[in-house]
């Protein structure tokens, strides 16, 4: 600022180097003695004092000093100008990062709060996991157990149906052979009782009948007739057993078919909930890794937001203050010029007023 000063002062002082000599010189420098108490004003009474000393007009005076006001004033309203291009450029950047750092926060709070729902649906998910993990072996440790109590039920029932099966085929041969053989026949002899317990030891081996029948060889009709009525009861009983024993086999078959299905199901549940939980349990490794890159690139952009925004600020502050002084300094010189201006002008019109007076008074 002061070098620009100097500089016009020293071209103003060339300019007008050549103007006509003031016709007596005017002390100008005791009127204007008050302006000399900063450095700007010192330069101009030092100009004004090599005007007035080489002979410059007042005319020329005054020009310089509206020339160099023009100036100032020039200067002022375009550094003005500079300045609110700046500052307003400033005001957008800090805006801009104090939004962007404020969008970084937003978006860092929403990946903390997806990474908390994230990790609590994880326990939720690794808890039903070994949930489900244990009901499944369970159920299929259930299914297995059942599977072997029906297959062990089930051969026992074969050979309960079976052995019910080959009781009733021998009570239905001792039946034939004591009533065709020695019923109708009145005198059975030994040798044909004996045949029949023959036959019985070759279709019932073992069978205690065979020792029945036998025995029947020492009895008389009426009580072998005792023994066949007898025998023909257990076998309608046997007969009927073994056909509830068939319906409830059916049954029995039914409701294990029923349960196995409903086991089966149970199982295709459990291992399709276990899958589902798995696959959604490394969706979250994936998600949770993109969520906490996206937390720490937002948090690195708020740090770096609000570094900008406070570098801006303090670049502004500085281009405001710095601007503040230019300005203070142009009008104080603006208004020390105007000072000048007008002590000049008094004291051309004091002078034109002396010169006008004598030549008024003259005859």
């Amino acid at each position: 600022m002061k070098k620009f000063v100097a500089l016009l002062l020293v071209a103003a002082f060339i300019a007008s180097a050549g103007a006509t000599l003031l016709r007596g010189k005017m002390k100008l420098e005791d009127r204007l003695q008050g302006m000399g108490n900063n450095d700007f004003g010192q330069t101009v009474l030092q100009m004004i004092s090599l005007q007035t000393e080489m002979g410059g007009d007042v005319e020329d005076v005054m020009k310089l000093m509206y020339d160099l006001k023009a100036s100032l004033e020039t200067e002022q309203n375009t550094d003005q100008a500079e300045y609110d291009k700046q500052s307003a450029s400033l005001i957008q950047r800090i805006f801009d990062a104090e939004q962007a750092a404020s969008n970084a926060i937003t978006q860092v709070n929403e990946a903390s709060s997806r990474l908390k729902e994230m990790r609590s649906r994880r326990e939720v998910l690794e808890k039903l996991i070994v949930k489900n993990n244990l009901q499944l072996n369970r159920t299929i440790e259930q299914r297995t157990k059942l599977v072997e109590n029906h297959e062990q039920e089930a051969q026992e029932l074969i050979e309960r149906m079976k052995q019910a099966k080959e009781l009733i085929e021998v009570l239905t041969l001792i039946i034939n052979d004591l009533t065709h053989k020695v019923l109708l026949n009145n005198e059975p002899t030994l040798a044909e009782v004996q045949q029949i317990a023959d036959r019985l030891h070759e279709v019932a081996k073992s069978n205690p009948l065979a020792s029945l029948v036998q025995f029947t060889a020492t009895l008389d009709v009426y009580v072998i007739k005792n023994i066949i009525t007898k025998l023909e009861d257990i076998r309608i009983r046997l007969a009927l057993t073994l056909k509830d024993d068939k319906k409830e086999s059916e049954k029995a078959e039914t409701l294990y078919q029923d349960m196995i299905k409903k086991l089966q199901e149970i199982e295709q549940n459990l291992s399709a909930e276990l899958l589902s939980a798995s696959a959604e349990l490394k969706q979250i490794d994936v998600d949770e890794v993109t969520e906490e890159e996206r937390k720490e690139n937002n948090l690195e952009l708020f740090r770096n937001n609000q570094v900008l925004q406070a570098a801006s600020q303090v670049e502004l502050d500085t281009a405001t203050a710095a601007h503040k002084k230019r300005s203070d300094d142009r009008s104080a010189a603006i208004k020390l010029l105007n000072r000048a201006i007008k002590t000049i002008k008094n004291k051309k019109d004091r002078l034109i007023e002396a010169t006008e007076k004598p030549e008024q008074d003259s005859p």
